[in-house]
């Protein structure tokens, strides 16, 4: 067992556009001019992908293996209207999508490197509107290299999945999904034991393996826009006395301030040992982000909108073995998405670098620790409202075995 992850090399949806008059206006000097309306369905960023596996062995060099690989999507609708002058706005839609292939794997028997052949059924499930449209099953295809290193098995494969046609639109007018699918993984797993075999055993499993969950807080808010102090107005109510009479009364109000919450982060961590006291942690953190959403207009109470976002570290680890406790030094890759509307505007990746002690009672180990994160910047058109804070800082506990 361990885990998988990669990048897509094709795109989810395909580039369409739709054109239509939607007025014609006269013009004395020259022919009539046409307004247009021109919709474009196109997608977005490709992001990631990122799951755990498991493959379970079996005679004259065959196996099955499961996955279950988290792929966010992103499509986008641009508008644009032209007549004289255009007038062009995007929405940005994402869909969190979850895929389960089943694969028979057969390896070639060599010795240092092991090709491998791998097929089999795959399903989707889908979230937001896309769900109802995108086919949930497909068939899927790979070829890797296989070896090992150390007490692990590293396997980089391309994988082919062909998913069934799109459901049945609403209107003719409309996104369409790509049905052959090309994504690039690399495969981190531990060693398993000959087949018939009860190895790895308890003890080695724990040597190699660790497994359990994080949480903690963070130092900061989420946005640079976290909190509005109070706001007062003035409206002024008139009254129409007659033809040439009006009577006006002010009225005052205050605009009581917000503060956004740090909120909270928790998942499960995963984490494979090497040689010389290195190691390889993955975890999948989910953290509400809360913003303080200023009045519509004056008058209006401010509130505080929270949306769901998981955040998916990969370091490496460094551990300094003295008597009682072994520190450790931590750096690496951060990736993050969130739900809508906020995904748009946040930065996908950062990097991640942490310092921390671990101790170990009754077969626990018990690590906290502090980390910096240095996201990426923002999309050009978050403005002040949704700009995030690119350096954060948080404190971690992890409890595993």
């Amino acid at each position: 067992m361990g885990v998988k992850g990669g990048v897509p090399l094709t795109d989810p949806f395909a580039d369409r556009s739709f054109q239509r008059v939607i007025a014609t206006i006269p013009n004395p000097f020259g022919p009539p001019e046409t307004q247009t309306q021109t919709t474009r369905y196109f997608g977005g960023s490709r992001n990631f992908v990122l799951g755990p596996t498991l493959e379970l062995r079996l005679p004259f060099g065959l196996a099955v293996e499961a996955d279950a690989l988290y792929r966010p999507m992103e499509f986008q609708i641009q508008e644009t209207i032209s007549l004289l002058l255009s007038t062009r706005f995007t929405l940005v839609e994402r869909g969190d999508v979850w895929e389960f292939p089943i694969l028979a794997k057969y390896r070639l028997p060599l010795h240092v490197v092991k090709p491998y052949l791998a097929a089999g059924p795959s399903f989707r499930a889908t979230s937001s509107s896309l769900g109802k449209y995108m086919s949930g099953t497909g068939i899927s295809a790979g070829i890797g290299i296989e070896t090992r290193v150390g007490p692990l098995v590293v396997a980089p494969e391309v994988r082919y999945t062909h998913w069934g046609a799109d459901g049945a639109y609403a209107s003719p007018n409309h996104l369409t999904s790509y049905s052959n699918q090309v994504e690039f993984l690399i495969g981190l797993a531990t060693r398993a034991g000959a087949p018939g075999t009860t190895s790895p055993s308890a003890a080695g499993w724990r040597k190699y393996l660790a497994v359990g969950v994080k949480g903690g807080l963070p130092f900061m808010t989420a946005f640079v826009a976290d909190s509005y102090g109070r706001v007062t107005y003035a409206s002024v109510p008139c009254v129409t006395l007659g033809p040439n009479a009006t009577a006006c009364a002010i009225s005052e109000g205050t605009v009581e301030t917000h503060q956004a919450s740090r909120n909270y982060l928790v998942g499960p961590t995963v984490e494979v040992h090497l040689p010389r006291h290195l190691s390889i942690e993955g975890d999948a953190l989910y953290g509400p982000l809360s913003l303080a959403a200023p009045p519509s207009r004056v008058g209006f109470f401010p509130s505080i909108q929270t949306y769901g976002s998981w955040s998916f570290p990969v370091v490496g680890k460094y551990r300094f073995h003295l008597p009682l406790v072994k520190p450790y030094l931590e750096a690496g890759p951060t990736f993050r998405t969130a739900s809508s509307p906020i995904n748009h505007y946040l930065a996908k990746a950062g990097v991640t670098a942490g310092v921390g002690v671990e101790g170990t009672a009754w077969k626990i180990h018990l690590s906290p620790e502090v980390r910096f994160v240095r996201w990426g910047a923002d999309a050009p058109d978050a403005g002040i409202f949704y700009a995030s804070r690119r350096n954060q800082a948080q404190f971690l506990v992890g409890v595993s075995y």
